[in-house]
């Protein structure tokens, strides 16, 4: 999984060693997403990036856009903000038919429509929401999200773990461990 699109001769690394790859092409997350001169830079970029992709066979499918700011998508409001997706994945489908295309979406926008996404993408964390570490625990939470997210679709977690930042955040598992911490509450 990247965030933003690999180069065509990573590309072919990755198919040397029989990878597939969830290629990223990066929305900005922190702007109005209803804004027109944001969205036609966005689908050129998304156009530009599947064209120069097109063909490439270790490309499994793009995740347009990665964890959007729920700030941002109040302000913008929810249809507008689901409306740039639409496109989005529609921009996609018009160069690349036959590719798969999602978003890597979290807990804080699980309600957005999925609609147009061939796979649901999710960041799964085992600290965040509050639900996944004291009442479903990671497994049930990440069924939950099969059950009530993709139940007639492939659920992909495209991020999963603990923060690797060197400062602790505001809740536990947000940043703040040393290397063995990690590796031992991941296995918890």
């Amino acid at each position: 999984r990247t965030w933003a699109p690999l180069t065509t001769d990573q590309l072919a690394l990755a198919r040397r060693h029989g990878l597939m790859v969830l290629q990223g092409i990066w929305v900005d997350q922190k702007v109005n997403y209803s804004s027109p001169a944001f969205q036609s830079v966005l689908l050129q970029s998304i156009r530009r990036e599947v064209e120069r992709a097109k063909g490439q066979d270790a490309i499994l499918a793009f995740l347009v856009g990665n964890e959007l700011s729920p700030e941002h998508v109040y302000a913008t409001g929810t249809q507008q903000t689901e409306s740039l997706l639409h496109a989005a994945a529609s921009a996609v489908k018009e160069i690349d038919p036959s590719r798969l295309v999602s978003y890597a979406n979290w807990p804080q926008l699980a309600w957005l429509d999925h609609a147009m996404w061939d796979l649901i993408g999710f960041n799964v964390y085992p600290y965040y929401p509050a639900s996944v570490a004291h009442s479903f625990g990671f497994r049930g939470y990440v069924e939950y999200l099969k059950r009530q997210m993709a139940p007639n679709r492939p659920l992909v977690v495209t991020e999963v773990g603990l923060s690797v930042s060197p400062k602790p955040g505001r809740m536990p598992g947000l940043g703040g461990l040393t290397p063995a911490q990690q590796a031992q509450q991941l296995l918890a």
